[in-house]
């Protein structure tokens, strides 16, 4: 029996005789109502993470569904899902019955940028008082941040960065849906050690000088010509 109702069932014999009839009532059992869906942060996730989802329903059993399609294997009140789709599910009750869909919740698995690629223009180990210009390449439309030593440049967001700050350079590419990528290389720029400032003392004619290092020696500011002795 498909409705619900009362049923009854009269026996008659081949002589006509007709006996008491049996009488049975069938119950419609009703359908549990819709479990109601909960994302556990985003629905927008990186790729290589996840997004939990969790259902509240009236039931002993929950189905999962993603695209229409059932998930066999999964159960349970929530789930972690890694891949975008529309997410749904049904309840069955302990009488069989079964929910309607819930409402979708649409999960966006958004792809990484790619890795940002760094150079520099010039030697990285410079003297105090220089600098050193470094480049990140990288697809368009992502945001770059530098990081020295793991720690935010403020304000350096473009594609190259002018430094004279020794330490560890690295660069994190970022797309609009907020999914980042860091450098797997990285620039290490040093700063050398200046020599101390030579003392100039004269001894009879000559200049003489002490102090470590190369000498080159200047006259009014401009270079004497092959006088690169500590003696001139």
């Amino acid at each position: 029996a498909s409705e619900a109702g009362t049923y009854s069932v009269v026996a008659v014999s081949a002589h006509g005789c007709s006996a008491d009839p049996a009488q049975i009532d069938i119950a419609e059992d009703p359908l549990p109502p819709a479990p109601q869906l909960t994302a556990g942060g985003s629905t927008t996730v990186c790729l290589g993470d996840s997004v939990g989802v969790s259902a509240t329903f009236e039931g002993v059993l929950v189905n999962w569904y993603l695209d229409g399609n059932l998930l066999a294997g999964v159960s349970g009140n929530e789930w972690f899902i890694v891949q975008s789709g529309a997410v749904t599910a049904t309840t069955t009750s302990e009488a069989g019955c079964t929910s309607a869909p819930s409402e979708a919740l649409v999960i966006l698995v958004s792809p990484l940028p790619e890795e940002p690629v760094l150079t520099a223009s010039g030697p990285l180990a410079i003297c105090p008082g220089d600098s050193v210009e470094l480049h990140v390449s990288t697809q368009s439309g992502v945001d770059v941040q530098w990081f020295v030593d793991g720690q935010l440049v403020i304000g350096a967001t473009g594609l190259s960065l002018i430094t004279d700050t020794p330490g560890t350079y690295t660069v994190v590419a970022t797309n609009g849906s907020g999914c980042g990528t860091a450098s797997d290389d990285s620039l290490i720029v040093e700063v050398l050690e200046a020599p101390a400032v030579p003392i100039i003392a004269q001894v009879d004619e000559d200049l003489v000088t002490t102090g470590t290092g190369e000498f080159q020696w200047y006259l009014n500011g401009q270079l004497i010509v092959d006088a690169t002795e500590s003696t001139y």
